[in-house]
């Protein structure tokens, strides 16, 4: 049996024509962006469970609050965002999954890792990843590593106003926080099941 996630209308209109391509993109968004960003964190933020104790503690310590991916200034932002990105991509995107919003204080991190899986995680095409605040805090770095020697990694620099895409099974990792608090949004595009 084969299950196919149902498009958002947003998503419907454009179909891959090329073939996909794979790695790491950006946008650029505008300062009234961030701005109402921010707004819809205060507004919309509720916890969930991503300071995961026991068997995970080794490999993620966020705090991690949910925000709507529908009727949101971010959700359309990051619909718009994601229709720029699949430019380059070419991948058939059914709808925005998730956005989290997350918080690093001093120690925290997320080990190197990809964001595809098994489950719900199998559906997801593009990663975005949004650092709110780069020069408030220190450590703290995306790193992304060579798929073909997990030795050698690039860290993008970035600004508030730029937001990264990258295909969602890239090794990469958040360091360790070690002043300041790093504020970001993660999100995901889905599609049809990686083949």
């Amino acid at each position: 049996m084969t299950i196919e996630l149902l498009p958002d209308k947003e998503f419907r209109k454009q179909l891959p024509l090329n073939d996909p391509t794979y790695g790491i993109c950006n946008v650029q968004v505008e300062t009234d962006d961030l701005y109402l960003v921010n707004e819809d964190i205060k507004k919309y933020k509720k916890p969930i469970i991503a300071d995961i104790a026991g068997s995970l503690d080794h490999i993620r310590k966020v705090k991690a609050y949910s925000i709507p991916a529908q009727n949101t200034f971010t959700g359309d932002l990051l619909r718009k965002v994601i229709f720029m990105m699949n430019q380059n991509y070419n991948y058939n995107i059914a709808r925005l999954h998730e956005i989290i919003y997350c918080e690093y204080h001093i120690g925290d991190f997320y080990k190197m890792h990809m964001d595809i899986g098994s489950g719900q995680n199998s559906h997801r095409k593009i990663s975005l990843s949004w650092t709110l605040n780069p020069n408030e805090f220190n450590g703290g770095k995306l790193l992304f590593y060579d798929p073909y020697s997990k030795n050698d990694c690039v860290n993008y620099p970035v600004d508030e106003l730029t937001i990264l895409g990258f295909t969602p099974f890239t090794y990469h990792e958040v360091t360790p926080v070690t002043t300041g608090i790093r504020k970001s949004i993660v999100a995901w595009a889905e599609g049809s099941v990686w083949r």
